[in-house]
């Protein structure tokens, strides 16, 4: 799997986190869920969306190196 590719994936699990915690965020201020229902939903989406996160910045500092490399080679 190239760095692009998980790049790709987590910045899709980035995005899905967000929504799905905007969308439990509703539900909470509507009453549909506990307030404590809301912050383990916040806490738990938070931690994966953290995560996609740190893997978005450590393969864009790959690719970033990569191409450092690639250009002094020539």
């Amino acid at each position: 799997m190239q760095n692009h590719e998980i790049k790709r994936i987590a910045t899709r699990v980035l995005i899905f986190s967000v929504t799905v915690l905007t969308f439990v965020a509703i539900l909470s201020i509507w009453d549909v869920f506990s307030e404590e229902v809301l912050w383990k939903s916040i806490s738990t989406i938070g931690v994966v969306a953290f995560g996609a996160l740190i893997v978005i910045v450590a393969t864009q500092g790959f690719e970033n190196k990569n191409s450092q490399n690639s250009s002094n080679q020539q």
